[in-house]
């Protein structure tokens, strides 16, 4: 970190060397590759990357920052990337304390960047997070390894009919899911609400639709589904 800093105050030095490489970051990384067990470098990188994620994300509910200035869809696919990253570093360290925060964090920026791609005029990401909902499943089991793990789910309806999900685990949990956890487990599914009224025994019921905000369909292919309204929570709470 040290020697980042230095870079910074020399700006001839910086010049000497590839425009990724004139930061802490880019060092790290280029370290990282040419001496991928040097256990100093990989924590200082992990530290770097999480202080780097916990900035782009310290302005939330009112957006995600890349640099400076608010994050494009672009570049949010660029922090997910580098979040996927660190958290294959802290498996390198046997690290899983910070599973949960890696899960929100993919999660906020997950939410802005498709805010971004589908807001309308006026819209702010504070409002988008108030619509979205998230409705509780059962996740029952793991399903495949393939990157991000694969999971099984069950929702139960508000008629008492199961529905089965096939999905991301990041997607309905912020737990780190693997083949030997114990299930079943609480798990959630984001939805939006399409119209609510009471049914005849005085409920509160709710059709949502799971094709927002991120493209989730039943293994029949369905995506609206009839819930008791009081069970659906805030998207990111």
């Amino acid at each position: 970190s040290g020697f980042g800093q230095l870079l910074y105050q020399s700006p001839e030095c910086s010049r000497q060397l590839a425009e990724t490489e004139q930061s802490e970051y880019g060092l790290l990384l280029k370290l990282h590759r040419l001496k991928p067990d040097d256990a100093a470098a990989r924590k200082r990188l992990i530290d770097v990357i999480a202080d780097n994620t916990e900035y782009a994300l310290h302005e939330l509910p009112l957006g995600v920052l890349y640099g400076h200035n608010g994050a494009s869809i672009g570049e949010c696919a660029e922090l997910l990337g580098e979040l996927d990253f660190l958290k294959t570093l802290l498996r390198e360290e046997g690290r899983r304390d910070l599973d949960e925060w890696l899960a929100e964090a993919r999660r906020h920026i997950a939410a802005y960047q498709h805010y971004l791609a589908t807001r309308k005029s006026g819209d702010t990401f504070e409002h988008y997070l108030q619509t979205e909902r998230a409705m509780p499943v059962a996740i029952l089991r793991h399903t495949d390894e393939a990157f991000p793990g694969w999971v099984e789910c069950e929702l139960t309806d508000a008629a008492g009919k199961c529905h089965r999900f096939n999905e991301k685990a990041p997607v309905v949990s912020t737990l780190d899911l693997t083949p030997s956890a114990a299930y079943p487990r609480s798990g959630f599914i984001a939805c939006r609400p399409v119209a609510t009224w009471t049914d005849d025994n005085g409920r509160q019921i709710t059709r949502v639709d799971t094709v927002r905000p991120w493209g989730v369909e039943s293994t029949t292919g369905e995506t609206q589904f009839t819930v008791t309204s009081e069970t659906l929570v805030p998207l990111l709470r």
